[in-house]
């Protein structure tokens, strides 16, 4: 209203600088539209993004829970493998034993095979000897009927 009033005021000769700063101010709006418009959409881009930033941060938790669900997993795993391999050391140590003994008990028997050979060796000369006693008293007993008849 009030550049109106000055524009009839001052008459024709203002006019086209009134104009000018009409056109001026136009494209001010215009521009400031504009600028609205992309402040809308940066907006709205920004939410976009808020959005797809709070879904990744949603799954990134998800991933961490799995993580550590599977760091668990893995500790309750290494713990039941270092039970079993102390089981299985036990076991190595108890069959080293057991080998020991029967090395033990396979040298007894290989003594009492050797004294059983000599036993063998020595009844057989006892049997010779007393197959020869037997024959020298057989002798004699005959030798004794024979003097007696």
């Amino acid at each position: 209203r009030c550049c109106r009033r000055r524009r009839r005021a001052v008459g024709v000769a203002a006019a086209p600088h009134y104009s000018q700063l009409d056109e001026e101010l136009s494209s001010v709006r215009l521009e400031r539209a504009r600028s609205e418009q992309r402040l809308a959409e940066a907006k709205a881009r920004l939410l976009e993004t808020d959005a797809l930033c709070e879904d990744l941060m949603s799954k990134r938790a998800e991933a961490e829970a799995k993580i550590l669900q599977a760091a668990e997993t893995c500790e309750q795993l290494l713990a039941k493998l270092a039970v079993r391999s102390d089981d299985a050391t036990a076991a190595h140590a108890e069959a080293q034993g057991l080998e020991a003994e029967l090395g033990e008990a396979n040298r007894a028997v290989a003594a009492a095979e050797a004294r059983l050979a000599e036993a063998d060796q020595d009844a057989s000369k006892l049997k010779k000897a007393l197959t020869g006693v037997e024959v020298s008293n057989a002798s004699e007993l005959q030798l004794q009927k024979e003097r007696s008849d």
